[in-house]
């Protein structure tokens, strides 16, 4: 979230330039709020209003910008963005020491020096930048963020909850929504030998499946193998926007959502997987139908032949000549994948197992 429209030291922007030459808009307003970490809270906000132009948007978060972009020119109406933002920062430093006393590994931190790391230390963003902001009037808030807490995938659902009911305690302004991106792939072996980002990607999942006045913008078609920040930040920008067009704006008659997996069927030697939020099916497009495995009870896994039904647009089957009694399916369940099945809108079906076998 925080990489600017103009990029960042060898990360670039794609279609940056073009967009900050034509940006200049009235009716779209930003304002930034500074990087502040404080084991205390702060609540004099700094920052400034600026109006989109040329001179300005550079400095523009671009996944924000591009949201906020869509929406002004759908709506036809003015939009102002508040910009609460630290790239790298984890999602326990964007909650309150409340929200964080049910998750016993988390220590709050005391004094300066307990704050080790001033962008993921427990409480630390929330004190020195979301708190100074909370009561303001927003519609609804955007996430991207996750990279930070794959260590922690297991309990990451549950701290998303905690943190979105946080933040409506101390708006106190109703229920409002978070729109979040899901990560995108990315070769994290080259950092750590940490758990797959599979897992992580099926964490978010879950909370956009189970969790009130959420929802997910899937990404594993923009990923980039060798940087932690894909350059295509119109695309994560404008999913977040469409979410909300459908889910806020009365366009809920528009497909705004990526295909999710929705069923397993075993039929002799093949299996069945359906999807929902595919009211026009899924497709390949132009790849190739790859990125599917399968395995049998003893849990190995195989590259899968991907055939489509006569009822193309209901469900897939999955078979392979070294599984003759398949139990469970995987897509692009690994670090860093290209995204091959899409739906009819253009979105990319989020990875995803049938299986529990932790770990694999």
């Amino acid at each position: 979230m925080g990489l600017p429209m103009r990029g960042g030291t060898n990360q670039g922007v794609e279609g940056s330039l073009q967009a900050i030459v034509t940006s200049r808009n009235n009716n779209l307003r930003y304002f930034g709020v500074k990087n502040r970490s404080s084991v205390k809270v702060e609540m004099e906000v700094q920052g400034s209003w600026q109006t989109a132009s040329p001179a300005t948007t550079g400095n523009f978060s671009a996944t924000a910008y591009f949201f906020a972009r869509l929406l002004q020119q759908t709506l036809d109406v003015p939009i102002a963005i508040v910009v609460c933002c630290w790239g790298g920062s984890s999602i326990e430093a964007w909650m309150s020491p409340e929200s964080l006393t049910s998750f016993d590994y988390v220590k709050i931190p005391k004094t300066p020096k307990d704050n080790k790391v001033e962008m993921q230390t427990p409480t630390v963003l929330y004190n020195g930048m979301l708190r100074s902001i909370a009561g303001y009037g927003i519609k609804g808030a955007i996430w991207y963020q996750g990279e930070s807490n794959r260590h922690v995938y297991k309990q990451y659902p549950a701290l998303f909850a905690a943190m979105h009911k946080d933040w409506e305690k101390i708006w106190n302004i109703g229920e409002f929504p978070i729109y979040f991106a899901q990560i995108a792939p990315f070769a994290y072996e080259n950092l750590d030998k940490g758990p797959a980002s599979s897992l992580m990607r099926e964490a978010q999942l879950k909370i956009a499946e189970t969790q009130q006045n959420t929802g997910m913008a899937v990404l594993l078609d923009i990923g980039d193998e060798l940087c932690i920040h894909p350059p295509k930040k119109q695309q994560v920008g404008e999913r977040l926007a469409y979410l909300a067009l459908g889910k806020n704006y009365g366009m809920d008659y528009l497909d705004y959502q990526s295909p999710t997996f929705d069923s397993l069927k075993t039929e002799d030697d093949k299996l069945m997987i359906t999807f929902k939020n595919a009211p026009l099916g899924v497709t390949f497009f132009e790849n190739s139908r790859t990125g599917f495995e399968i395995a049998g009870a003893d849990k190995v896994f195989y590259p899968a032949i991907v055939k489509f039904n006569a009822h193309f647009d209901k469900f897939i089957t999955l078979s392979s000549k070294d599984v003759p009694h398949p139990v469970a399916a995987r897509y692009a369940w690994r670090n860093y994948v290209k995204a091959t099945l899409f739906g009819a809108n253009g979105f990319p079906v989020s990875s995803f197992r049938t299986d529990d076998w932790e770990d694999r």
